[in-house]
């Protein structure tokens, strides 16, 4: 079933899935919060789910290999989510979400 909705009204309580595919075409700036609500959201997604996002390649920097974090730099954050007593895959995950969009804007 395809759904054409504005991201903010459609996944707000969304009691649809779960879903096998999922297109998203928003803008940059909005990607980091559709991509938390699609992993966070219990019953959204299918265990084989696929996620696709337009416009990632932005200036070929994704295919060039200058996106996402050095080991050194991933280490910093779990040892910082472990001191603070956070959650350390939410904390990377969360660290390598923003430095891509980051180089994508």
């Amino acid at each position: 079933r395809q759904v054409i909705a504005d991201r903010g009204q459609y996944l707000d309580g969304c009691k649809d899935g779960p879903f096998d595919l999922v297109y998203v075409d928003c803008d940059k700036k909005g990607y980091a919060a559709v991509f938390d609500v699609l992993l966070d959201t219990p019953g959204l997604l299918s265990a084989n789910a696929c996620l696709v996002f337009d416009n990632t390649l932005w200036k070929g920097r994704v295919a060039e290999g200058t996106t996402g974090m050095s080991p050194s730099e991933e280490e910093a954050v779990l040892a910082e989510a472990e001191l603070n007593g956070d959650d350390p895959k939410r904390a990377l995950k969360a660290a390598r979400r923003d430095r891509a969009v980051a180089q994508a804007l």
